[in-house]
């Protein structure tokens, strides 16, 4: 009876055991779908992408655009990161500038990406800067909405006590706001990598010659579905591999001490 329970736990409950539960069953009705009601030809199938993908893995072609592609995502991703913060701060601590700059982020909130996309394409043209400023512009709301809540919260006794101790501004920004807000610009940093990850390569796709959107826009003019879900793969791998190897173990780095003070205070 034991065993049926933890057995019964392992598949209901253990999240990584989900998730292949669930990746087994895409694939199973991706290829009843694509074998019983001949829609290979429309929606490709599971073994013509794993072969695809694989000759695509050992030509090793997918490297220089994926590299092409990443350092586009991590310049974007970095600047938009520390404009945000600065932002955030200064929005969090001074009112006049939370006024200030509250409606632009609502307006850089409500554009569609799409449209700014286009507009930095349109002043930048097809270069390097392009899809690097579509990647920073789009970001950088999304990440002050995170941030400036974290500020607001900040304790401003901490800052006064700060203050009256003779402490310098770097060292009250360094030790007690970014401090405080880190868990903010952590939740930010995961999302916006995800996000700018999606607008690199949207710009890519419209304005550029190389990179991980250029290929899947020569997939999509050649009509292949097997090379565009194939490309697609490689850039949900990657995305995946930096969730699980970086932003989680940074996770749970950065912040493990709350489990230990939540277990020693027995909570």
């Amino acid at each position: 009876m034991s065993e049926t329970k933890t057995l019964t736990g392992l598949l209901f409950r253990d999240n990584r055991v989900i998730a292949i539960q669930s990746f087994l069953a895409l694939l199973v009705f991706w290829a009843a779908a694509s074998i019983f009601l001949d829609l290979e030809s429309i929606i490709s199938s599971p073994v013509a992408v794993f072969t695809f993908t694989k000759s695509l893995i050992i030509s090793m072609e997918w490297v220089p655009h994926t590299i092409a592609t990443m350092s586009r995502i991590l310049i974007a991703w970095v600047i938009g990161i520390l404009i945000a913060v600065i932002i955030s701060v200064v929005m969090g601590f001074t009112s006049f500038w939370e006024k200030v700059i509250k409606d632009f982020v609502i307006a850089g909130l409500s554009i569609p990406t799409l449209l700014i996309v286009l507009l930095i394409v349109m002043q930048f043209g097809l270069s390097e800067i392009s899809p690097i400023m579509a990647g920073i512009v789009v970001a950088i709301p999304y990440n002050i909405e995170i941030m400036y809540e974290g500020v607001k919260d900040i304790d401003s006794d901490l800052v006064e006590m700060g203050d009256s101790f003779e402490l310098s501004k770097w060292r009250i920004a360094r030790r007690i706001v970014i401090a405080s807000i880190l868990p903010q610009i952590l939740a930010a940093a995961r999302l916006s990598f995800a996000g700018t990850w999606q607008i690199i390569t949207l710009a890519e796709f419209i304005a550029s010659e190389d990179g991980l959107g250029f290929m899947i826009q020569l997939q999509l003019n050649k009509f292949s579905m097997t090379g565009l879900i194939s490309w697609t793969l490689i850039f949900i791998m990657i995305i995946l591999a930096v969730e699980y190897f970086v932003f989680r173990y940074l996770d749970s780095y950065l912040f493990d001490y709350k489990d230990d003070v939540s277990t020693a205070m027995g909570l």
